[in-house]
């Protein structure tokens, strides 16, 4: 299939401003829709979204094909029954039945789902009343009219598995489903359930996983592949769309905790080392890693059942690993969070023996009196000075401005200092868990987008695919692990000019050991993404060889060859067949969207 196969599948997209196509998401489409499931792996901002648009274009032009042509025999039918019955002509007819012929965009969350909606009905020349968003917030009954109805629907995973196991849709109505942020396709996430759903069910779905970052370890990558029955791998990098990218610098500024930080940090440690004294000899290491204490806990508990004595090592456990998020805090985050961290663990109306124990420590006590000092003093964690710093310069050259921060308290506190400088107007953007609503997370989007305030401070939520494509600087207070995170972050910028990443590194803490880890995590899955690649390749190859080794042994080639013809006699045979001359090429309307 070359890319002017596509032409067809054009005439059903809207010309659009925000709507370039570019060669190779033409090419991404095309191999798709030949190679059936794929995984399409590209980075943010080079248009995972214009590649579906593509191929669900490509279907609904077959759909209408199919409708055409099964309304052309039905009005030859009608015909033929006029003249033997004496039917009218102008029987009522039928409407034509979608029924294995929609389409699924599954996205996880609500916020992604309509807006993956509001960009099909943005760019597909259809009715906008077959592209449905379908999320929790539609009761059971709703849901079922909005099934019946659509055509196109984007929705989150959850509400989709739910429907599917109270019977409102089957899994046999979808002939198209794609699988937005597909790195989540593992474990128990709702992805698996409804990839798992079509076996033996629906063998005719195409599945296509999107992602910009699958995962650097190896199993994770083949359990998504499998999963989604891949078969094909789409992968694309800046330097594919070196054209359209725009180069993203990557600035690092480092910070260090002031002598009384440090001294705060000390007595914590001391009380952190000593609860894990309990705990050495169920083979805890001197110095443990957080996994290294959740990976002990799995230890007491399986050692617990009928030894009623493990459950006070439970508790140290429990302790430990409270102490050590508080020294997390202190590092990366600053005097303010820590304080609310204890705060929030004082009012628990449930507080297990570990919290009790904890806050009935008068070294503990003694801290957080130290921390409220401090910062009545004036003295905060260095983070806070450095990001005035960086957004004094920063806003003078940029119009928009992503903060990215772990915590709750953290994003309360930025906003909180920040909304004081001049010329920065700041607003927090949070889950639904930590306090804010659809409603009012779709509002915050759409006021920043149309600029009515320059700086959006978000949690994780702000990570994967919101479409914010004026963000001129990117800033990470604190690091992250994950290579997943890390990349979906820096993907917040560079999306039309070019773009910055800072990132605000705590020398010698936590902070320093996740960029490290990050990057090795970057690196291994480029990597495994290039071997599976390969893999996948040879195997193709091997796969085809095969099939045309059992095509040549089944029709072997006759060994008396017809003499090959002429140019001359071609044209004469052409002639006298019937076969219409060349007329030249027809222009093409790919230029159009180009």
């Amino acid at each position: 299939m070359n890319l002017l196969e596509f032409e067809e599948s054009l005439t059903l997209l809207k010309k659009s401003e925000d709507f370039g196509l570019r060669n190779y998401q033409l090419k991404a489409a095309r191999n798709i829709v030949e190679k059936g499931n794929s995984l399409l792996i590209m980075p943010t901002a080079l248009g995972k979204t214009f590649v579906a648009v593509l191929i669900i274009a490509h279907y609904l032009k077959k759909y209408e094909k199919k409708r055409q042509n099964e309304e052309s025999k039905e009005n030859e039918g009608q015909k033929e029954n006029t003249k033997n019955n004496g039917q009218s002509e102008n029987a009522e007819k039928q409407p034509p039945e979608n029924n294995g012929e929609k389409i699924l965009f599954l996205a996880p969350t609500k916020p992604l789902a309509a807006q993956q909606a509001n960009r099909f009905k943005q760019f597909l020349k259809i009715d906008e009343e077959k592209i449905q968003v379908l999320s929790g917030d539609l009761n059971p009954i709703q849901r079922k009219e909005v099934w019946e109805k659509g055509l196109i629907f984007a929705a989150t995973p959850q509400t989709v598995a739910n429907d599917l196991m109270t019977g409102k849709i089957s899994i046999n109505d979808f002939r198209l489903i794609f699988f937005d942020e597909v790195h989540k396709a593992i474990g128990d996430y709702d992805y698996v359930f409804i990839a798992n759903s079509l076996k033996g069910r629906n063998e005719h779905a195409i599945l296509v996983g999107m992602t910009a970052s699958p995962s650097s370890e190896m199993d994770k990558i083949m359990q998504i592949c499998e999963t989604l029955h891949i078969k094909n791998l789409e992968i694309f990098e800046e330097k594919d769309a070196e054209e359209y990218s725009q180069q993203i610098k990557t600035q690092f500024r480092f910070v260090k905790l002031s002598g009384e930080l440090l001294e705060i940090k000390g007595e914590l440690q001391k009380i952190f080392y000593e609860s894990i004294e309990p705990l050495k000899p169920f083979g805890l290491k001197n110095r443990p890693s957080k996994k290294d204490l959740l990976g002990i806990r799995t230890t007491l508990l399986t050692m617990a059942q009928g030894n009623p004595s493990i459950y006070k090592a439970i508790s140290q456990q429990a302790k430990a690993l409270n102490l050590m998020h508080a020294i997390d805090l202190l590092e990366c985050e600053g005097l303010e969070v820590l304080i609310n961290f204890f705060d929030e663990m004082e009012t628990r109306k449930d507080k297990s023996k570990a919290v009790k124990s904890l806050l009935e420590d008068e070294r503990i006590k003694f801290i957080k009196g130290q921390c409220k000092s401090l910062l009545k003093d004036g003295l905060e964690h260095p983070k806070i000075a450095e990001l005035k710093n960086v957004l004094e310069s920063e806003i003078k050259k940029s119009e928009s401005i992503i903060i990215f921060a772990h915590f709750r308290n953290s994003i309360k506190k930025i906003v909180s200092e920040i909304n004081n400088m001049p010329g920065i107007k700041a607003k927090q953007f949070i889950g639904k868990t930590e306090g804010m609503s659809k409603k009012e997370q779709m509002k915050t989007i759409e006021d920043f987008r149309n600029q009515e305030f320059n700086v959006l401070v978000a949690s994780s939520i702000g990570e994967e695919g919101l479409d914010i494509p004026t963000v001129d600087t990117v800033i990470f207070y604190e690091t992250v692990p994950s290579e997943i995170r890390a990349i979906q972050r820096r993907g917040r910028t560079g999306r039309v000019k070019e773009g910055k990443a800072i990132i605000l590194i705590t020398q010698g803490t936590k902070d320093e050991a996740y960029y490290w880890i990050s990057r090795k995590k970057e690196r291994m899955m480029k990597e495994n993404i290039e071997k599976l690649r390969s893999d996948m390749t040879r195997s193709r190859k091997a796969e085809d060889e095969k099939k045309e080794e059992d095509q040549q042994k089944e029709n072997p080639p006759n060994e008396a060859k017809e003499p090959e013809k002429k140019p001359e006699e071609k044209k004469n045979s052409n002639e006298k067949d019937g076969k219409p001359k060349p007329q030249g090429q027809k222009q093409s309307k790919l230029g159009e969207f180009f």
